[in-house]
């Protein structure tokens, strides 16, 4: 079975029984602080996949990080994950977690470019086009700045995606006049 399949049903399992024992939220912040600590340390995340390092040693490591940082229930899971000797999918199944708990409560990922950083108002009007065009009333905006677009903006909803930057339009135009 593919890492990611094993990485899902783990996800899922943890979110059923957070919902059961009403500790939904604390365990997807958890799941997000894992996350987190996995994106921002390159040697954690390494240390996990790592073969030559022994499960326990890794429980170990994975306790003194987050024992006091986390709730009971995300920590017996992380333990149970280990002794299964299948740490290695830890970062995958946190941000599992992160995605199926999106899914559940209807919250739409999107993700906006921009030449310049966004104000309240922008904001507010490209989670607008969100909920019209995806119809979920929550919605988790990343934005981003970059400064060869020249100006407009890229608007990634789910798998489709807004293009309305002046680079494309250039790039449109030259290849009109190269065609003509």
């Amino acid at each position: 079975m593919s890492d990611f399949r094993v990485a899902s049903r783990y996800a899922k399992s943890l979110l059923e029984l957070a919902g059961e024992k009403n500790l939904l939220e604390e365990v997807h912040a958890d799941m997000q602080l894992f996350d987190q600590v996995c994106q921002q340390n390159s040697e954690f995340a390494r240390l996990l996949a790592s073969p030559v390092v022994l499960p326990e040693k890794k429980l170990s490591i994975i306790k003194s990080i987050f024992s006091d940082k986390i709730s009971e229930l995300s920590l017996v899971f992380l333990e149970l994950v280990c002794k299964k000797d299948r740490e290695k999918l830890l970062p995958a199944v946190a941000k599992q977690v992160h995605v199926q708990y999106n899914a559940l409560k209807k919250i739409q990922e999107a993700t906006v470019v921009t030449t310049f950083p966004l104000d309240d108002q922008l904001r507010n009007q490209f989670k607008e086009i969100i909920r019209n065009a995806s119809g979920c009333e929550g919605i988790e905006l990343t934005e981003r700045v970059d400064k060869d677009l020249v100006g407009g903006y890229i608007l990634k909803i789910g798998d489709r995606q807004i293009d309305d930057s002046i680079s494309r339009k250039l790039h449109e135009l030259k290849q009109n006049f190269m065609q003509n």
